[in-house]
């Protein structure tokens, strides 16, 4: 049946077994039928509708509509697809049908849609709420570019509106945005969105709640919730920004990816692959757990009161604070860092290694890698650390307790101050059975206490006093004295504060001045000039006196002559005996006076060592004599120093 024009004062009611096309049809009182809901037309195809009352179809099969309007409800059934231009009216949307596609729909009432199939809908924007579902098992997708219900600009800043009109959209198949500028959603009261996938531009609750959930992916340009937010991902997760006023509840199968402008706030979170938390406030949760790795980076602080667990690495950063409950690897590293203070309950990365930095204060209670960094621009504090291989302390207040967990030899470290700096102070207590191995010790007071008896330190500045106890040997370097140190088994000084020093068992070998050493104990040092490169041969112990015996009456007759060599003259053209070729770079550290260059033949007004008559070359200890060697002038001169209770006697 096709009509052109059919205008009436009260209801239409037009039936067509088959096609039903009409131009325009007009109501100007009363309200247009097509079909019943037992007696349905064929098919209907109407250009332009408008009614004072309701408009309502019935057809069996598809529905071609251009331009409705109407003062009253719009019920639109179809046993086939609807494809409407433009839907207008002043009050309720009802659309039943095996699919929808919907140019623009405006209504003062709501909006329901329920298709079998799929829908796609440029503009729908309505006072109360909208529903949009497609049927269970049938797999329909939602395409939408815009959606809006309620009146959101009204809803102030600090106010909630909870049962205000919202939208709620079920798709069983894709929920997707209809362009890649559109797909936004805005509502007064919650926004609810669920779907097979989703993938949709800025979702917005002026005065409530929103709720995501995805078995696959969920991705959004802006999720924001004036209370909580709530994001359920079978596989990946990304939004581009998030804001919201209450708490926020994260499940991502796979992935999840998250940015928003202000705070982060949640309960828990459980994502099975990566997890990438960005706030340009504060993070704040409870647990998050990952099967990849994790990623949060606040530009304020961040607060983790129970945990984070992650199958790879886990990577906080933090422009404030950082204070976290405990963070676990199980395959990857950690890595914290903060421009504020970092309190850590625990750190563990059985597998890889774990970092951390701090502006201020890092105070860790226990830490388990392979291997550890930790740098704190202000106090570290290590509770346990549990490492395998290496680990490096950083801080101007340095307190920690090591033990190694792997049978690698050496143990290596590394203690300085802040950023490689120099420590005021240090405490450190290791307990392994590899060799200690200290790359670099740089700290004004530093104590070093050991399990092990093989401890090595390979560069050591120490302006002020460094004690180093081993289960057999106490050694104490004070650089700020030179005067006797209680209960050191031996002690050294070095005038430059800079030094090396090896301890194996009751054995020192060391390039610093050797003061003295109890009786049982050996040392060793290297030949050496002011900016101690080695050279000649080591001495050890007593063979110094010797050794200096020798090289001094080779000295002299260098000087003098042979008294019994050659043809028994002695010619004196030697020179200054200090030029001898093979005159060694600095024997027993007297440093300044058996040095590589020529020097004046008079002594120094106070030796380099031993200013307080402490032996370097023999073996000393308590009522042993301290001897002090040293030569000039082609002379070989010693003194003895006997200590006693009373002070040192010289003789």
């Amino acid at each position: 049946m096709t009509l052109g024009t059919a205008t009436s004062s009260g209801d239409q009611a037009l039936y067509a077994a088959g096609l039903l096309e009409a131009g325009t049809l007009t109501s100007q009182a009363g309200s247009i039928y097509v079909g019943e809901a037992l007696k349905r037309t064929g098919s209907a195809d109407l250009t332009t509708v408008t009614a004072a009352g309701a408009f309502v179809t019935y057809t069996s099969g598809d529905q071609t509509l251009g331009t409705v309007s109407t003062s009253g409800d719009q019920v639109l059934d179809a046993g086939g697809t609807i494809t409407a231009g433009t839907l207008s009216g002043q009050s309720d949307l009802e659309v039943l049908a095996n699919a929808l596609v919907l140019g623009e729909g405006t209504f003062q009432g709501e909006a329901t849609v329920k298709t079998a199939a799929d829908q796609q809908i440029g503009t729908l924007s309505t006072e109360g709420g909208i529903a949009l579902e497609t049927a269970v098992g049938g797999q329909g997708n939602i395409v939408y570019g815009h959606l809006e219900a309620g009146a959101p600009e009204t809803v102030d800043e600090a106010e909630q509106r909870i049962g205000a009109p919202g939208i709620t959209v079920v798709a069983d198949g894709e929920l997707r945005r209809l362009t890649p500028s559109t797909g936004d959603a805005l509502a007064e009261g919650t926004l609810q969105m669920k779907a097979h996938t989703m993938e949709v531009g800025d979702l917005k609750s002026a005065g409530a709640d929103v709720v995501l959930e995805a078995a696959q992916d969920v991705v959004a340009d802006l999720a924001h919730a004036k209370r909580d937010l709530k994001i359920t991902a079978g596989n990946d997760m990304r939004i581009g920004e998030m804001n919201y006023g209450g708490e926020m509840s994260l499940v991502a199968g796979n992935n999840l990816w998250a940015k928003v402008g202000h705070d982060i706030t949640f309960a828990t979170a459980e994502v099975g692959g990566n997890a990438e938390l960005y706030s340009g406030g504060n993070i704040a949760f409870d647990s998050l757990k990952a099967g990849g790795l994790v990623n949060l980076e606040a530009a304020g602080d961040v607060a983790i009161d129970d945990f984070v667990e992650a199958g790879e690495s886990i990577v906080v950063v933090s422009g404030g604070d950082a204070t976290i409950g405990s963070l676990t690897s199980q395959a990857g590293s950690i890595t914290v860092q903060a421009a504020g203070s970092v309190t850590i309950d625990s750190l563990a990365a059985a597998q890889g290694f774990v970092e951390a930095t701090s502006g201020a204060d890092l105070r860790i209670d226990t830490v388990t890698a392979v291997t550890g960094s930790f740098d704190a621009a202000e106090a570290l504090h290590l509770g346990e650390a549990h490492i395998g291989e290496r680990l490096d302390l950083s801080g101007q207040a340095v307190t920690a307790k090591v033990f190694q967990t792997k049978p690698l030899d050496p143990f290596v470290l590394n203690l300085t101050g802040h950023a490689g700096g120099l420590a005021d102070v240090a405490e450190v207590h290791v307990t392994s059975n590899s060799e200690v191995a200290f790359g670099r010790v740089w700290g004004k007071r530093v104590g070093l206490r050991t399990t092990s008896d093989r401890v090595r330190i390979d560069d050591a500045y120490v302006p002020q006093v460094l004690t180093m106890e081993t289960p057999v040997a106490k050694l104490v370097a004070d650089n700020a004295s030179t005067a006797p140190v209680a209960g050191a088994h031996v002690q050294l000084h070095e005038q430059d504060q800079r030094f090396r020093v090896e301890q194996r068992g009751r054995h020192t070998f060391t390039d610093a001045y050797v003061l003295r050493y109890s009786a049982g104990y050996t040392v060793s040092v290297p030949n050496f000039s002011q900016d101690h490169t080695d050279g000649g041969p080591e001495v050890r112990s007593e063979s110094a006196l010797l050794y200096t015996e020798q090289l001094t009456n080779m000295a002299l007759s260098n000087a003098v002559g042979e008294p019994n060599g050659g043809d028994g003259t002695q010619n004196g053209e030697g020179g200054n005996p200090f030029e001898f070729p093979s005159w060694p770079q600095g024997l027993l550290n007297l440093e300044g006076i058996f040095g590589p260059a020529q020097l004046p033949l008079v002594p120094p007004v106070t030796p380099a060592v031993n200013t307080d008559g402490g032996g370097l070359t023999g073996q000393s200890g308590e009522g042993q004599p301290d001897l002090f060697s040293q030569s000039f002038g082609g002379l070989l001169l010693t003194r003895t120093f006997i200590d006693t209770e009373e002070g040192e006697e010289e003789e």
